[in-house]
């Protein structure tokens, strides 16, 4: 995938909204062809201090990258802005209630704005595809990339207490080492509807029954919240028994396949890594080397990664 396909001018067209709130940025991203929005935000690091280097070198990193694809789909799980919400009304309001930056500069300069579009567009670029010289949504194109991704269009979370539920299981995985650390609470704040209640009520609810988890909608709807809880704990950098203790006592509850819901996770943040690997042309020894660590994490050994990889690469090329 050639660089040039992440150029302003290649994804300009697509902006249909673009607000700036000190140094946060809102964009929302409309298909040319479905009319489908898509929405994305990006926070400027300020230019000097310590903060802004430690987001540097986080940012750099595969982990990092692949941690934004997994929240970026659990947002769309979580349905933000769904039930006849306009994207473009969600986009003028979002912000209101992020926090502006202590220090340094209080907005974004049209330079930043250029590059904070297109750094938007990348932490929800799964959801495009690239087709007749543009780009245009998923659905547009005929695409569904991985077996997540039809799990999630086929048996969508809809219900306001499917929605309640997952919110509710992913506070207490997260909680399940003995408290939510910074890292996690700007994750699940990120991903969690405010109308499903602040993470402070969450975390202060008591862990859920199987009786309130028996209540849960019936079918292949339960493997779908149950997977995007999997894949969140799997973008951690380091395995935690207490969650996946946690996670399977949810599966034993939901009478879900943990196994087969894992297996889903595992394969949707693969895929991408691998992704941001290749198509970002980040395909190195360094970046291999992250693709092995991170297979680690996920129970898989080198000669599996390696043949993911090459997997990965043939489908790319045809």
């Amino acid at each position: 995938m050639s660089e040039d396909r992440f150029a302003g001018a290649a994804i300009e067209p697509l902006v249909s909204h673009r607000k700036v709130q000190g140094r946060h940025l809102m964009v929302t991203f409309s298909c040319p062809v479905s009319g489908t929005h898509v929405q994305a935000r990006y926070t400027a690091a300020q230019s000097s201090g310590m903060a802004a280097a430690v987001a540097s070198q986080a940012s750099s990193t595969l982990v990092y990258e692949v941690r934004r694809q997994v929240l970026t789909m659990l947002t769309s799980v979580l349905g933000h802005g769904v039930a006849g919400k306009m994207a473009t009304t969600v986009a003028s309001t979002a912000l209101q209630s992020l926090p502006n930056s202590s220090s340094g500069p209080t907005t974004l300069s049209s330079a930043e704005q250029a590059a904070g579009t297109i750094e938007a567009f990348r932490s929800v670029q799964e959801q495009f595809a690239w087709a007749g010289g543009r780009w245009v949504h998923r659905g547009a194109a005929g695409q569904v990339r991985s077996a997540m991704e039809q799990q999630v269009a086929s048996a969508p979370v809809v219900s306001g207490y499917d929605r309640l539920l997952l919110a509710r299981m992913l506070v207490e995985v997260a909680s399940a080492h003995g408290g939510i650390g910074p890292e996690e609470q700007g994750h699940l704040a990120e991903v969690i509807d405010p109308e499903l209640g602040s993470l402070a009520s969450l975390a202060a609810r008591p862990p859920l029954t199987s009786a309130e988890l028996g209540e849960a909608s019936a079918g292949p709807v339960r493997e779908t919240m149950l997977s995007a809880v999997w894949a969140l704990a799997l973008c951690d950098e380091h395995e935690d028994h207490a969650e996946v203790a946690v996670i399977r006592r949810l599966a034993e509850a939901l009478q879900v396949d943990a196994p087969r819901a894992q297996e889903l996770a595992r394969g949707f943040v693969l895929d991408q890594a691998l992704e941001r690997a290749f198509a970002y042309g980040g395909h190195d020894r360094a970046a291999r080397a992250q693709l092995v660590a991170l297979g680690a994490r996920l129970g898989m050994s080198r000669e599996e990664v390696e043949l993911a990889e090459a997997r990965y690469q043939k489908r790319a090329l045809g």
